[in-house]
């Protein structure tokens, strides 16, 4: 199933109203520096032709930026959510276009750069690259963000390596050429990967009533899963914290070892690209507050069954059914104070130290147990109280 060409084709095209906006601030831009500088005495000019092609180069810049979201947040079923909601009823497979047109550059793409790029070289005096680049750039991120959102891990991982390799000073030309290749072919080919598993459930459908296109159906979908959980959620404290409806994301192993690499590689990119001085201190600031926030998305809904008072009164100082959630940040932070004496003794290489002592601060955070699931069910713990406002009028009564 499929629209006509035609129908892609004039999909394709800016709106008629963007592309009038365009005209009318780039002519009023360039209208009034005209008007200013002619009708100022003495030959004073306002704005320098430098200062004027700067200007330019925002306005087309900013076009070209816009004009690439415009195209796939009109075309991408994820961030077009009537457009996903609709393409659920149809019979469509991942082998077949997409119906409103591909997400592919096309000779409509082309023909908008390719008209900036000759505004930019033969009036603004601007580089003809600039919208060109812009709109590369822009696409190539949008489009690997969107893998992080359809769950296309081991794609958006790729991509991820690859986008701090562009900063480095050490990279050439034409080996940046090649990156840029690299990460189009990992981001096309994630991108069919996302459109394999279509449809995508854990993504929000389109409201109700929400306001479409001519290309678009308003489709309802109960998603039962979200509506179980939205209505536990109605019942209030404690009846939706003791249901034994728990469910919680955990980081695998793989994924574990791959973002804690990650982590350690973009570091290691960045602080090279900056010239940035040997700093132990950020590894411990960074360790820190990581550990401090996993701790709070473990006990943010639990507190541990006794207080300190208690432990002190009782003689039980370590509860290990609570404390283990603690083990892991503790040993982060130790690595992290720890990692300071070889990152000393580095010298010019100190670089390389950090970011191997970033990537262990962060696997040992995203590797290490406990699984929360399991620490929810079988952890010495009590659940907090929560807020007011979160109590959904349900009365606590003192036991």
């Amino acid at each position: 199933m499929s629209f006509p060409r035609h129908l892609h084709c004039q999909a394709a095209w800016p709106p008629l109203w963007a592309s009038s906006a365009f005209v009318c601030i780039y002519a009023a831009l360039h209208g009034a520096v005209w008007i200013i500088n002619s009708r100022l005495p003495w030959g004073v000019e306002v704005f320098a032709p430098k200062e004027l092609a700067n200007l330019s180069a925002s306005v087309i810049g900013i076009a070209s930026v816009l004009f690439v979201l415009f195209r796939l947040f009109r075309f991408h079923p994820a961030a077009n959510r009537p457009y996903a909601a609709w393409l659920q009823t149809t019979p469509w497979v991942s082998r077949q276009p997409l119906p409103l047109g591909p997400l592919h550059p096309v000779i409509q793409d082309v023909v908008v750069i390719g008209v900036l790029a000759a505004i930019a070289r033969c009036h603004a005096a601007v580089d003809p690259w600039l919208p060109v680049a812009l709109s590369l750039f822009i696409y190539l991120a949008a489009m690997t963000l969107l893998l992080a959102l359809t769950r296309t891990r081991g794609y958006f991982l790729a991509a991820a390596f690859l986008w701090p390799a562009l900063i480095l000073p050490q990279v050439g030309d034409w080996q940046r050429t090649a990156i840029l290749a690299a990460l189009a072919a990992v981001v096309w080919l994630g991108y069919r990967s996302s459109l394999s598993h279509f449809p995508w459930n854990f993504l929000p459908s389109a409201k109700p009533g929400a306001q479409t296109s001519v290309w678009q159906t308003d489709v309802r979908f109960d998603i039962g899963e979200l509506t179980a959980i939205k209505e536990l959620r109605q019942l209030g404290w404690p009846y939706a914290a003791l249901s034994p409806r728990m469910k919680s994301s955990s980081v695998s192993p793989v994924n574990a070892l791959l973002i804690s690499l990650l982590a350690g590689w973009v570091y290691f990119c960045v602080a090279t690209a900056t010239s940035a001085p040997r700093s132990p201190g950020l590894i411990i600031i960074v360790a820190s507050l990581s550990a401090f926030v996993r701790l709070l998305l473990y006990a943010q809904f639990c507190a541990p069954s006794f207080n300190l008072l208690g432990r002190l009164s009782s003689g039980r100082l370590v509860v290990p059914g609570y404390d283990v959630v603690l083990v892991a940040p503790g040993l982060a932070i130790f690595i992290a104070f720890a990692g300071a004496w070889p990152v000393r003794l580095a010298g010019e290489h100190h670089r390389i130290v950090q970011a191997a002592l970033l990537a262990i601060v962060f696997h040992v955070l995203l590797g290490w147990g406990p699984k929360m699931q399991t620490w929810l069910l079988t952890g010495s713990h009590r659940f907090r109280k929560p807020p007011t406002a979160d109590s959904k009028g349900v009365v606590l009564k003192q036991v």
